[in-house]
């Protein structure tokens, strides 16, 4: 007789997110240099899956070329990374803001940070998943930090 696993994903999705949640209370807001790093993981692991990434779209879509998903999802990301990694330091930087005349000797700035985790789960079939090219929007709206 067959056993039914009695491991729930949503326990797994819990405690993945609970340790993401848990690293980045201990390390704070990342840093320009650690930033850029995570551009170039991101951006090597996309390139390291390509194969992967078109076969499932491929899979997804019932036929799809393996050139028009290089093409439109792949390359889409990998220059988005490449456009937020040369321009990172400027979304980073603070900005000025004016103050109510009260205030006119005070100065006001935001700087932008990171909030937290995010999880984002779709289920496969009813719903489209976020195709890289979904990834590049996110990435440039500055949900990067």
């Amino acid at each position: 007789m067959n056993s039914i696993s009695t491991s729930n994903p949503t326990n797994h999705l819990d405690d993945i997110l609970a340790a993401q949640r848990a690293a980045f209370l201990r390390e704070g807001p990342p840093n320009l240099t650690r930033r850029r790093a995570d551009l170039k993981t991101l951006r090597g692991a996309i390139l390291a899956h390509r194969i992967g990434i078109e076969a499932a779209l491929n899979a997804d879509f019932g036929h799809r070329s393996r050139h028009e998903t290089a093409i439109m999802d792949v390359m889409s990301v990998i220059l988005g990374i490449d456009y937020l990694h040369r321009n990172l330091r400027r979304f980073m930087r603070p900005a000025r803001r004016h103050v109510a005349l009260p205030f006119r000797f005070g100065s006001a700035r935001i700087e932008y940070q990171p909030l937290g985790v995010v999880g984002i789960v779709a289920r496969h079939g009813t719903i489209r998943c976020p195709s890289p090219r979904h990834l590049s929007q996110r990435r440039s709206r500055r949900e990067i930090g």
